[in-house]
């Protein structure tokens, strides 16, 4: 199992009111394989959305953004395997402050197989990680994914499990 496309996504902004930022993809599909449109029995794409907010020095709200994790799932190469195609990691609805910044990374770190050699199961682990800073406050978080394809979400910050 290999991994196609960017695995490290990279978004920041920068003590002004604007964003700069491309949508980078990649896909878990069998070694050998140059493209995700090689493999068939695509499900549809599942999409999920969370929100992170950012607290001032005396705890209300100094801004926050959405991020939404797609992905397709349940790819097939001659009837074998699940695969994982187009995971893609997008920022939204990004509310700051004029005097605070943000940086945000999303890293696919490794991939696995859940399944037999003959029948593989691929898995993504998506690890996102973001500091936003003032000239009085730093935060800085992180959260990991592991993505499967079979459809499943499993959240390794807070060890919730979610089939989509």
């Amino acid at each position: 199992i290999i991994t196609i496309g960017q695995k490290i996504w990279d978004f920041i902004i920068s003590g002004k009111p604007s964003a700069d930022y491309k949508v980078m993809k990649a896909s878990v599909v069998p070694e050998g394989i140059t493209s995700w449109t090689q493999l068939s029995g695509w499900s549809r794409p599942v999409s999920k959305v969370y929100h992170v907010e950012f607290k001032d020095i005396f705890g209300g709200v100094a801004g926050g953004f959405d991020y939404r994790i797609t992905f397709i799932y349940g790819g097939n190469y001659n009837g074998k395997g699940k695969f994982i195609g187009e995971i893609s990691f997008v920022p939204a609805n990004i509310k700051l402050h004029t005097d605070r910044s943000i940086v945000v990374k999303a890293e696919i770190l490794d991939t696995f197989n859940f399944g037999s050699v003959t029948d593989p199961v691929a898995a993504a682990q998506l690890q996102i990680t973001w500091s936003s800073s003032t000239t009085l406050h730093y935060d800085m978080k992180s959260v990991e994914y592991v993505l499967y394809g079979n459809g499943e979400i499993q959240d390794l910050t807070h060890g919730t499990f979610e089939q989509l």
